[in-house]
């Protein structure tokens, strides 16, 4: 299929997917609740409105859920997708970066959750998850945290049963009595109803996932795609030897080890004079623009809201994530990244704002041919956002070119 067909369906397919904004706009209900009665109550983060984050997720993902994988930690996950999968088991596996959420894939979700299934989940420490301790952000435990919610989730049973209740109709936005709560209600074994902000599927995972042979429960290839620290935890976490047989691509968004420990020294500064608080959503979303985290006012619309929480006191909004406590574990995000990454035969893509981002090691792999390389010079850091059509294109591209599962071509490329 030529480069500009493949565009021209990914517009058709991103016009098609992506609501506008509105209050009238639904979303897909997740599976029942079938939570341990044991699991303790974990305090949600309270976020500025439950109509801003249920427009922001729902405007690319088909339903969110809690995913619990231990008494002390409990993911959220956005999943969206509706393609057979007989047609596309492969799953795309999307993490986001230092300080950001899930919803940063939002736009990229929209353009392919109709060929492909794909879950984004918020790590420790980020949106509205909640595991303990909060701030261990130290590579091996955001590692093992993304692995236990792949092993939850990327299954036939919970990528089938996602499909079943978003096709059965969704819950509808919040009503005006439910407004009244902006919490992100507790995760506990209790069922709870709020239909913008609560878990729409509460799931224990504790147990092994080898530990049922059901073939419904048949797990699913997966592509780990990460932006920035995403990036490092979904490297490593594909080249963990529980995905050996299982991980089947490597995409990396703007990062590259020399790169990012170089910028060590500028992170601090930056956190240091970013604003502490911001008195409305309106003034934060011009400060996110104004820096190019995103770039576009209708991408920061999306993914600011889940970056910040409301202060009781005065309703002002703080950062969700206490980027400064996690900055014992800078450098160890990304020390040996590069090699890492060009490790092991799995194929890999690298996406870059500019080719003079690329280290030494990259250098020598990429003339080596050891990863693809795109480059999208126009857009800033957050690249997903500034340009999701571009990175969607990419992702099947990629697909394409490695047929990642075996499987056949998911209907956007039998063509």
């Amino acid at each position: 299929m030529s480069a500009s067909l493949r565009k021209q369906m990914l517009q058709r397919a991103a016009a098609s997917s992506v609501p506008s904004p509105s209050l009238s706009s639904t979303s897909s209900s997740a599976p029942s609740p079938t939570s341990s009665a044991s699991s303790p109550a974990i305090a949600s983060p309270e976020h500025p409105t439950a109509d801003t984050l249920f427009m922001s997720w729902a405007r690319g993902f088909d339903s969110q859920h809690i995913v619990s994988v231990s008494e002390e930690r409990s993911f959220r996950v956005f999943h969206a997708g509706s393609a057979p999968l007989d047609l596309n088991p492969a799953v795309f596996v999307l993490v986001h970066g230092a300080g950001q959420s899930a919803l940063s894939w939002t736009l990229v979700a929209a353009m392919l959750r109709s060929t492909a299934h794909l879950i984004a989940v918020d790590m420790r420490g980020h949106g509205m998850t909640r595991a303990y301790p909060e701030h261990d952000l130290s590579l091996t435990t955001l590692v093992a945290d993304l692995l236990a919610v792949v092993h939850a989730t990327c299954n036939v049973a919970w990528i089938g049963e996602a499909v079943r209740s978003a096709q059965s109709g969704g819950s509808s936005p919040p009503t005006q009595e439910q407004k009244k709560d902006t919490h992100i209600d507790t995760l506990s074994s209790a069922t709870t109803s709020h239909p913008a902000c609560t878990a729409t599927s509460e799931l224990d995972s504790s147990s092994s996932p080898s530990s049922t042979s059901s073939p419904s429960d048949a797990e699913l290839p997966v592509v780990f795609v990460g932006h920035s620290l995403g990036g490092s935890v979904a490297t490593h976490a594909a080249q963990h030897s529980s995905m050996k047989t299982r991980a089947k691509g490597l995409v990396m968004v703007d990062l590259v080890e020399g790169t990012a420990l170089a910028s060590i020294p500028f992170l601090r500064t930056f956190l240091s004079e970013r604003p502490k608080v911001f008195s409305c959503l309106d003034e934060a979303f011009q400060w996110h623009v104004a820096h190019s985290i995103p770039k576009s006012l209708s991408s920061a619309t999306i993914s600011v809201p889940a970056l910040l929480v409301s202060e009781p006191e005065n309703g002002s909004l703080t950062w969700r994530t206490n980027l400064e406590q996690s900055e014992p574990h800078w450098k160890g995000w990304f020390v040996g990244l590069s090699n890492k990454f060009l490790d092991g035969s799995l194929p890999k893509l690298l996406i870059l704002a500019g080719t003079d981002r690329l280290d030494t090691d990259l250098t020598r792999g990429q003339m080596q041919g050891k990863f693809q390389l795109v480059l999208k010079p126009e857009c800033g850091h957050m690249i997903q956002e500034d340009a999701p059509e571009a990175i969607a294109e990419a992702l099947l591209s990629f697909f394409t070119r490695y047929r990642l599962d075996g499987a056949p071509l998911p209907a956007l490329l039998r063509m």
